[in-house]
């Protein structure tokens, strides 16, 4: 009787801990975020939906953001980060939740008007080389020399 009772006590304080320290390390690195994420997937009501296709969001330094998602203005605004909660600061204010993130894929919870929203996003192209290059800035491209210059004759 006393083996179980401690048995019982030890996974209780145990789920106690593993929940407290979880929650501790879930943080955004706003650099992860950073630059173009265009949809891949959208679903309204947790049903697919075609009609957020070409849907993006930027995210550049200084925590600014942009999107063509019909809630707010297409314009630069500031937003917050809060653990796993992204608060685009318009008027009014649009609230996300960062469901998954690393370098490849962002998905994005949102609700608006009583609808639930999930976005799937995937890192532009193009913004993964501008991040690589500003990393990088001494892999630039070769001078030309003067045996490349020379024409056909």
């Amino acid at each position: 009787m006393c083996v179980r009772i401690s048995s019982v006590l030890l996974l209780f304080f145990a789920y106690i801990f593993c929940c407290t320290s979880c929650e501790e390390e879930q943080q955004i690195n706003p650099k992860t975020l950073k630059g173009r994420w265009e949809l891949e997937r959208g679903f309204r009501n947790q049903k697919e939906t075609s009609t957020l296709a070409g849907t993006y969001f930027l995210f550049e330094a200084g925590s600014k953001m942009k999107t063509n998602l019909p809630v707010v203005p297409e314009e630069l605004m500031d937003y917050e980060l809060d653990k796993l909660t992204l608060q685009q600061k318009s008027s009014p204010p649009v609230k996300y939740e960062i469901l998954t993130l690393n370098d490849s894929s962002l998905i994005l919870g949102l609700e608006f008007r009583g609808m639930q929203f999930e976005l799937r996003l995937q890192r532009a192209e193009d913004s993964l080389d501008s991040n690589i290059q500003q990393t990088w800035p001494y892999q630039q491209e070769p001078k030309p020399t003067s045996e490349d210059s020379t024409s056909d004759e």
